[in-house]
């Protein structure tokens, strides 16, 4: 269930307005409360809306629908037992919120932070780096495909260091060892030509 999903609806929030009344006491039990049109009026919602929240009430066993008498306050414990829950259920999903719009705001950092690292990594390597570094895009059918980076013993046998891969969606900085190549990334090398050398001559000749 999605946090959409879990949002109140404005009946609940007035129900829960009502039951807060009763509880600190400015309705009594048996007290009467207003119709529902100038309920409706006062909240400023529908009538439908009001039905809803005394309909809710009133499973919550905080008041009683008598034909032709209206609403009659039923309970004051009841009252502050919804207000308690509804309270923890209130800061539930307010917390679900922020972790949420947290969460989104990571993951627009990443890809901004993902874009500038791809842009400066394919910059002037003269400009932008100390070090010399090489990309090549993995065929098909090259010894690299299918393989992880450790399996592929891709440093010792070339002693090149993978320092990125692009694989099309995102751009993984410094990837783990247990990361698969596939054929269609391109992977970012550091290394000098004696590398570059090694690596064109083990993976990429034809």
């Amino acid at each position: 269930m999605t946090y959409e999903t879990q949002k109140e609806a404005r009946y609940q929030a007035i129900a829960f307005a009502i039951a807060k009344r009763i509880m600190d006491k400015d309705l009594a039990v048996g007290d009467k409360l207003r119709g529902r049109t100038i309920l409706a009026s006062e909240y400023g919602v529908s009538s439908e809306t009001i039905r809803k929240a005394i309909n809710l009430l009133a499973q919550e066993q905080i008041v009683d629908v008598i034909e032709r008498s209206g609403i009659i306050i039923r309970s004051t414990e009841a009252a502050q037992s919804y207000v308690e829950k509804y309270l923890v259920k209130h800061s539930h999903i307010t917390l679900i919120s922020r972790v949420e719009s947290s969460y989104a705001e990571v993951k627009r950092a990443q890809s901004v932070l993902d874009a500038d690292l791809k842009s400066l990594i394919r910059g002037s390597k003269t400009q932008v780096f100390p070090f010399q570094y090489f990309a090549y895009t993995v065929p098909k059918s090259s010894a690299l495909e299918g393989q992880t980076i450790k399996d592929s013993r891709f440093q010792s046998q070339t002693g090149g260091l993978i320092i990125g891969i692009d694989d099309g969606q995102a751009f993984i900085q410094n990837p783990p060892v247990n990361f698969f190549l596939e054929a269609g990334m391109v992977i970012y090398i550091l290394g000098d030509e004696t590398v570059q050398e090694k690596v064109e001559q083990l993976y990429f000749s034809t």
